[in-house]
């Protein structure tokens, strides 16, 4: 991340970004474009709009709520490499079976696509988190709840009793291609 491109267009729109908190949201960034494959142009936007929404709950006197927001996303958030996606939503997995109520002595009698025949039954994979979610690989599961949810809607309260108002980059890093 170019650092000093950041500072100076912050530095021109006339915001002030603490050290301390740069920091934060620069780890974050990183966090979130190493994974995801961020262009400059990007990278750049991300950074932006966390800078200020950082900048707006310090007015707004949600410093603290946003810092331990940020700190819920450094340390409990994934990448997922397989579709280049960073998130905080917990990850699931294809790992569980579905028995599809049909006997079988072998494969070839079960008829639904990706089943096999198992202990004279036949069955399919599924996912862990959503057992009736059939699936092939992890990527076919959808990911669960968002692990800094909490944080995150204690800084939303904060910033709504304050002003009225919701940070909109905090919202999009912690469902970053998962679901609300």
């Amino acid at each position: 991340m170019n650092v000093r491109k950041l500072s100076a267009g912050l530095v021109a729109s006339g915001l002030v970004v603490l050290a301390a908190s740069c920091s934060q949201v620069e780890r974050l960034c990183d966090l979130v474009c190493d994974c995801e494959h961020c262009n400059e142009l990007d990278e750049s936007a991300r950074c932006e709009a966390l800078s200020l929404d950082q900048e707006l709950a310090d007015i707004y006197e949600c410093g603290s709520a946003w810092e331990t927001w940020a700190e819920c996303v450094e340390n409990k958030g994934e990448c997922r490499e397989d579709d280049a996606t960073f998130t905080t939503h917990e990850l699931d997995y294809c790992a569980s079976f579905i028995d599809l109520g049909t006997p079988c002595a072998g494969d070839a009698e079960c008829n639904q696509a990706d089943a096999f025949c198992n202990n004279g039954s036949c069955m399919r994979r599924s996912c862990n988190g959503n057992p009736s979610q059939p699936c092939n690989s992890d990527v076919d599961c959808p990911s669960g709840p968002d692990q800094c949810e909490q944080e995150r809607e204690l800084l939303d309260d904060c910033a709504q009793a304050a002003a009225g108002v919701v940070l909109g980059s905090t919202r999009a890093l912690s469902g970053s291609h998962g679901q609300d």
